[in-house]
């Protein structure tokens, strides 16, 4: 996979994508607006935190992603403040261009989880 940008989550905590940072952020909003849709009756939770969360489905989910500790010379960094992140509201979510049996898998797992 060639580099083209990393969505920093945390100190070596970084995911490398093929894609531009807008469309991996996007890809981000995209999977917190899916995960966070499911609860309609309970408070939103992640279990591991939300940067495990994210990096799980975007580097077990997506072949296109992939967990790096450094990212010296990637064109594109961009460093999440995830709290300030807002998911893809249930009326936006683009599944023709984000949704992936794999990542979809992972997102369901998570929240059984937490029942």
């Amino acid at each position: 996979m060639k580099v083209r940008s990393v969505i920093v989550l945390g100190p070596q905590m970084g995911i490398a994508s093929s894609m531009s940072s807008r469309t991996a952020v996007e890809l981000v909003q995209y999977v917190l607006g899916v995960y966070e849709a499911l609860f309609t009756n309970e408070p939103v939770a992640y279990p591991a935190g939300k940067a495990e969360f994210i990096k799980n489905v975007l580097v077990n989910g997506y072949t296109e992603c992939a967990h790096v500790q450094s990212w010296a010379g990637v064109p594109e960094v961009i460093e999440l403040q995830l709290e300030e992140l807002e998911p893809t509201s249930e009326q936006r979510l683009d599944h023709a261009s984000f949704r992936d049996v794999h990542a979809h898998k992972l997102i369901i797992q998570t929240f059984a989880s937490t029942l």
